[in-house]
């Protein structure tokens, strides 16, 4: 088993979903810091006239005396609170006390929380998708003919395979080399599956939740019916970048036992990997950056010193670049070649994003996901 150590440091904002929601009677907002609280730890405290005063507004339907009451409790219990966590000067606005439920509904999209810890988790399947996508991308690129002609296949055989995945998974047991066999012959081995990629936790001080809008390509505000507010990571682009460390392991013993032999797909290493993610995702950046003028993101930028645009210095030191986490947009979790999305309000295929979903820093919208990761040793 080999294990690396790298040290990750966070570009542009970022934020993996977690699949769950704050809802506003879950959090109050003082002096630009949301507090996330348990609402039963506050109620078990009243007494039953502030109990039935609180029952009798929901049953009117009095949303915002109802929240005002429960938050205004909670501010003063601080053995209800989980956390706090800084906000960005939107989400503090929208969010404040004095959110009104007839026009925000209030609700704030998690990161994954240890709440014992008050860290956040940063699962190492986020990191090891990205690896995933820029390997297989690779894989495709050297042998792009015969996998094209699959994914073609498929698409003949599904009318409707836009809403399957059929062509996608043909797409990458091909370029694996992890397609099905004869009936005699030994199932082949995903290479990947020798890839694991620990979990990470980065403390609540370096958590921000902010508004998240959607701009189009010439910068302007896309309209947006429900708002979004988001827990992300602070950035370089905040200038206090959130850093923390995690661990690769590759089972390179496994991969090299004979009873693998012509059973395991594709093979790699460290160097081929590594050169796999910078040459995806720095292509992904190029390509983000001409096409969306108005990020402004300087190519000759060189956060804390470091010049890690330069592809020579990615790969003397072992860099490298991946993006992570959602708003990553269709262009960076589809392989080149191959991308083919599908925008169901215009009912048309897409191959490159007429929008980004960004958070405003310092006055300069800044896309999301953006990441380096460096050895450590």
């Amino acid at each position: 088993m080999q294990v690396k150590r790298f040290r990750v440091r966070i570009l542009t904002p970022v934020h993996i979903g977690a699949g769950k929601i704050m809802a506003p009677e879950e959090y109050f907002i003082r002096d630009s810091f949301l507090v996330r609280f348990r609402p039963e730890v506050v109620m078990r405290s009243w007494t039953p006239a502030e109990r039935q005063t609180f029952e009798n507004r929901l049953r009117a339907g009095a949303l915002r005396p109802a929240w005002d009451q429960l938050r205004d409790a909670a501010a003063s219990r601080r053995e209800s609170w989980l956390y706090e966590i800084a906000t960005g000067e939107g989400s503090a606005r929208e969010l404040g006390v004095a959110l009104d439920p007839s026009r925000r509904r209030g609700e704030v999209h998690l990161l994954p929380w240890n709440l014992a810890r008050r860290e956040v988790i940063v699962p190492g399947s986020a990191i090891k998708g990205a690896l995933r996508t820029a390997f297989v991308n690779a894989c495709i690129q050297a042998d792009r003919a015969p996998i094209r002609s699959e994914v073609e296949r498929c698409k003949r055989q599904d009318r409707d395979w836009r809403k399957h995945n059929d062509a996608w998974r043909a797409m990458e047991e091909k370029a694996l080399r992890i397609e099905s066999r004869g009936r005699d012959e030994p199932e082949p081995i995903d290479p990947l599956q020798m890839l694991k990629v620990s979990d990470a936790s980065v403390p609540a001080r370096m958590v921000q939740v902010d508004r998240a809008e959607v701009r189009k390509r010439e910068g302007a505000r896309a309209s947006q019916k429900i708002q979004i507010h988001c827990e992300r990571l602070l950035s370089a682009a905040d200038g206090q970048a959130a850093e923390f460390s995690l661990e690769i392991r590759w089972d390179r013993d496994r991969a090299r036992h004979p009873r693998l032999d012509g059973r395991l797909g594709r093979n790699f290493d460290w160097q081929s990997l590594a050169e796999a993610a910078n040459a995806f995702f720095h292509q992904r950046l190029q390509s983000e950056t001409q096409r969306f003028a108005f990020l402004n993101h300087d190519p000759d930028q060189k956060p804390n010193g470091d010049d890690w645009r330069s592809q020579a210095a990615r790969r003397e030191r072992g860099i490298m670049l991946l993006r992570i986490g959602r708003f990553s947009h269709f262009e960076s979790l589809s392989v080149e070649e191959l991308r083919d999305g599908y925008n169901p309000q215009r009912k048309t295929p897409i191959k490159e994003g007429d929008s980004r979903t960004v958070v405003v820093v310092q006055g300069r919208p800044v896309s999301f996901g953006w990441i380096l990761l460096e050895p450590e040793s």
